[in-house]
């Protein structure tokens, strides 16, 4: 769902709050709360695209932050280590996102 969410050119920014993620009466996900979600096309220019890809796989770790806390199984070895790896540059841009993610959610 998420992925088909990212084909679309839209990042959802805030995936890693569970109240995001609703279980419907068909027993379904549905992602709800699009406040802080971001469009690839404000982000196409540099260094913004780079900010726009960050977000993207901020969402897909959020994601793999709750099938390891729910049913690790399903996280492959890969997975894992992308989720738990994190360089100077990456903590750097997390900085980064989040004042960015604060300021835009103040906008909202």
């Amino acid at each position: 769902m998420v992925e088909n969410v990212h084909s679309r050119g839209l990042a959802h920014c805030d995936l890693k709050r569970a109240p995001n993620i609703l279980l419907g009466r068909d027993e379904r996900p549905y992602i709800v709360d699009w406040s802080a979600s971001i469009s690839e096309r404000e982000f196409r220019f540099f260094p913004f695209n780079r900010i726009y890809r960050r977000f993207l796989q901020d969402d897909l770790n959020a994601i793999t932050k709750m099938r390891l806390r729910h049913c690790p199984e399903s996280v492959g070895p890969d997975e894992a280590m992308r989720y738990h790896h994190r360089s100077r540059t990456e903590e750097m841009i997390r900085s980064l996102r989040n004042k960015l993610r604060n300021l835009l959610q103040r906008i909202a």
